[in-house]
């Protein structure tokens, strides 16, 4: 499935906000590569799903556009990425940072991804403006409507 236009991007950042592994899967080419925003590098379709599904084990994280550039082979997009633990999780979970049940995290990822023959052949992500919440003191939906708001009112598609 290509996902380098943005109704299909959009299509396809909401499958692995919902942990549709199956959906998301068919975006990667067979041997993508994928440089993480904590520098962790992931090779291979299926390496990077097993990666998901044990970040989402942990982690709710729903993923929700900034800005986009979308070009036929790279494309450049600005997100948020925002983390809600499930359970306590350990340091090596995300970002070397040990989290609290409720817990929230918001990272605005920046990611290149490059394209071929319509899937996705190699991410590299650079993570930066990392903002932590203490548990019930604010709930990832208003987060990300937050976010959606800024894009929506400040950023030309």
């Amino acid at each position: 499935m290509a996902a380098n236009n943005l109704a299909s991007f959009k299509i396809y950042l909401k499958a692995y906000s919902d942990a549709e592994y199956d959906k998301v899967g068919s975006y990667y080419h067979e041997d993508v590569s994928i440089l993480l925003p904590d520098k962790q590098f992931v090779s291979g379709r299926v390496n990077f799903l097993e990666h998901l599904r044990r970040t989402h084990a942990i982690f709710t994280e729903t993923l929700s556009i900034r800005a986009i550039i979308l070009q036929a082979e790279r494309s450049f997009v600005v997100m948020g990425a925002f983390f809600e633990a499930k359970k306590d999780a350990p340091p090596e979970a995300v970002d070397d940072k040990s989290f609290r049940k409720g817990e929230v995290a918001h990272f605005v990822v920046r990611a290149l991804y490059q394209w071929s023959e319509g899937k996705i052949k190699s991410i590299e992500c650079v993570m930066r403006d990392t903002t932590f919440f203490e548990p019930g003191s604010t709930s990832v939906t208003a987060l990300v409507e937050r976010s959606r708001r800024i894009a929506d009112e400040g950023v030309a598609l």
